[in-house]
């Protein structure tokens, strides 16, 4: 339930760790672009409620509290789900992963790139595409299915407004200065062609 705060959580401590600017575009998206987007698609469905759709857009079931992006937050009123702040956090990091997997699956073959280095870095990026795709379908259907919080016309319009927000957030990542936004590593795993030779270090025992 609180899983929109652990992944804000998680990518700003590592942004911070480990120096990397995909991350902190990423958290900075999270932290600033979604809540904002979100509460501007709220107030533009509220506005529907002058028009007769009130029970569309209104939720008062039961649960609330865990609609929130707060979950611990009591709330006994109303609560928007279309989308909700679940669906639009947890999408939009997926598919900013997602993006960011493919780009590094298609990036051109570097001149004197040997054959392992580019099957190593298309195998990663595959494994990463996988998991993504899997969490995307798995992740919004287990919520969907096991805590009440969302419904189907949010989810509906989280995935395109979402979606787009995270493939349009790591192009801007990308233009801010970001490695081809490569979050994952897995370009600076790889030796550029102009050192020549592998580089390994070896324990040579003294006599």
């Amino acid at each position: 339930m609180a899983l929109p705060l652990v992944l804000a959580s998680f990518t700003g401590f590592l942004a911070l760790a480990l120096g990397n600017l995909g991350l902190f575009v990423l958290f900075l998206g999270q932290a600033i672009l979604i809540p904002f987007v979100t509460m501007g698609i709220h107030f533009i469905m509220g506005l529907a409620t002058v028009g007769g759709f009130k029970g569309l857009i209104d939720d008062t079931g039961v649960g609330n509290d865990i609609k929130q992006l707060i979950p611990s937050e009591p709330y006994t009123g109303s609560v928007n789900t279309i989308p909700s702040y679940w669906s639009m956090h947890v999408i939009f990091f997926l598919t900013y992963l997602l993006t960011n997997a493919i780009k590094i699956y298609k990036l051109p073959v570097a001149e004197g790139a040997s054959d392992w280095q580019v099957a190593n870095r298309r195998s990663k990026a595959v494994a990463v595409i996988i998991v993504v795709v899997l969490s995307l379908i798995a992740l919004p259907l287990i919520r969907y299915s096991f805590t009440g919080a969302e419904r189907a016309a949010g989810l509906l319009l989280a995935f395109p407004a979402a979606g787009l927000l995270g493939w349009g957030w790591y192009e801007l990542a990308s233009k801010c200065g970001a490695r081809h936004s490569d979050v994952f590593g897995i370009i600076q795993q790889i030796l550029p062609s102009s050192t020549g030779t592998a580089m390994t270090c070896v324990y040579t025992p003294s006599a």
